[in-house]
């Protein structure tokens, strides 16, 4: 056996051919996130992912041969379970009090020059009379990965960043989640 074909059986063999498959995938379903991470551009998030989903995804699956109710159903269910609407999609249409928060904390930490924010692992750790208290994990590529959280306020766009210590007592977190 020659040298090609035994390259050949390894790159086409069914468990490559399915991990390319999964990477295909993985990359068709993060791609929004990660074109406005680079962009520091969380505004536009919501309307990246609706043309992405809403055109590129079908188009691609038409090109593929899937049947209408194919294309319909998949484009749905990755539309559903991606991470283009933040905090997450049922917050993002029936809570505008969090989507508001997690929009202008991302956009507070996009402002920053070293450290940016990992859209997809922001989350709102609690709610105050006043305010809400987001979670951000950051990203740096000199520094190790942290957590920032910012107290966003609701009637003022006015921040405050919280030290740990005052989020595990008074919320409950603890470590990394």
């Amino acid at each position: 056996m020659s040298w090609r074909k035994i390259v050949g059986m390894i790159l086409f063999s069914p468990i490559m051919v399915g991990l390319l498959a999964v990477l295909v995938l993985g990359i068709i379903w993060k791609l929004p996130m990660f074109f406005c991470e680079r962009c520091r551009a969380v505004r536009y998030l919501p309307y990246v992912g609706l043309a992405y989903y809403g055109l590129v995804v079908p188009t691609l699956l038409v090109a593929f041969g899937l049947r209408w109710w194919e294309v319909l159903m998949f484009t749905v269910i990755l539309a559903l379970i991606s991470d283009w609407l933040l905090p997450d999609p049922f917050t993002y249409f029936f809570n505008p009090r969090k989507r508001r928060a997690v929009k202008l904390a991302i956009e507070y930490v996009d402002a920053g020059e070293e450290l940016w924010p990992n859209y997809s692992r922001v989350h709102v750790v609690g709610l105050e009379a006043d305010r809400t208290i987001i979670s951000v994990e950051l990203k740096s590529s000199t520094k190790p990965p942290a957590r920032l959280f910012v107290a966003v306020a609701d009637k003022t766009p006015a921040l405050e960043v919280l030290d740990f210590e005052y989020v595990s007592t008074r919320h409950g977190v603890r470590g990394w989640y």
